[in-house]
C-alpha cells in the first residue's frame, strides 16, 4: 500500500524508484552506490548528455530538479512545462532506470483535522542531494563492471543455489521484478528474486 512507502524510505534511507524495467523497488543505501554506478556506466548526467546518451528533455528535467533540490511530481511537471502526465512519467522513469533520480517520500493532502487523505504524491531528488557527500564520493569509485560483479557476488553469497545467468536476468536484464523488496532486512535483492532463489 502507498501508506508505508514514505515511512520505509525515511526510516531506512533506502533508494526507492522505478529501477527494474519500469517497476518500482527498494535498494539499500549501501548497494545503491554500486547499482547507480553500474546503471550510469560511469557517466554523470552532463557527460552522458554531451556524448548523446541523454535526451534533451531528460537533461532539462535533471537541471530543474538539481536547481530545486527536491520537487513533488506536480511541481516538477509544471516547471518542465509538460501537460501530459504520461509524458512526464516516462521521463522520470528513464532517469530512475539510469540511477540519476530517486523517490524520497510520498506526501499527502490533509483535511481540517490534520489527517492525511488521498493518494500520496511522490517527492523526487537526486541521490547526490538525498544521500549527500558520501554518495558523491563513492558512486564513481569503482569501474561500472566492478560494481556489477560486486552485486553478483553478493547475491550469489545470499543465494548460493542461484545460477549467475538467473541473477543477471533478474537484476541486470530487469525481466521479472515486482514492487516490494527485502530492504528492511538489509538486502539488496528485490522480493521477486528472493523468492525465486530461496533455498528450501
Amino acid at each position: 500500500p502507498w501508506e508505508w512507502k514514505g515511512p520505509v524510505i525515511q526510516k531506512t534511507k533506502c533508494a526507492y524508484g522505478k529501477f527494474f524495467a519500469g517497476k518500482a523497488g527498494f535498494i539499500t543505501q549501501e548497494w545503491f552506490y554500486a547499482f547507480a554506478n553500474y546503471r550510469r556506466d560511469g557517466y554523470d548526467f552532463d557527460a552522458r548528455f554531451e556524448d548523446g546518451l541523454l535526451r534533451r528533455q531528460e537533461y532539462q528535467a535533471m537541471k530543474i530538479l538539481m536547481e530545486s533540490g527536491s520537487l513533488l511530481s506536480r511541481e516538477w511537471r509544471k516547471k518542465m512545462g509538460i501537460s501530459k502526465r504520461g509524458e512526464f512519467d516516462s521521463i522520470v522513469t528513464r532517469l530512475q532506470m539510469m540511477g540519476y533520480v530517486i523517490t524520497i517520500d510520498f506526501e499527502y493532502a490533509k483535511n481540517k483535522a490534520g489527517q492525511a487523505y488521498g493518494v500520496g504524491v511522490a517527492r523526487y531528488a537526486t541521490p547526490e542531494i538525498y544521500f549527500g557527500e558520501e554518495f558523491r564520493e563513492q558512486v564513481y569509485r569503482d569501474q561500472p563492471e566492478a560494481s556489477k560483479q560486486n552485486i553478483i557476488e553478493y547475491l550469489k553469497g545470499r543465494f548460493p543455489a542461484a545460477a549467475e545467468k538467473d541473477i543477471l536476468q533478474e537484476i541486470f536484464s530487469n525481466a521479472r521484478i515486482i514492487k516490494r523488496s527485502c530492504c528492511l532486512y538489509d538486502a539488496f535483492i528485490v522480493e521477486a528474486a528472493a523468492s525465486r532463489f530461496a533455498i528450501n
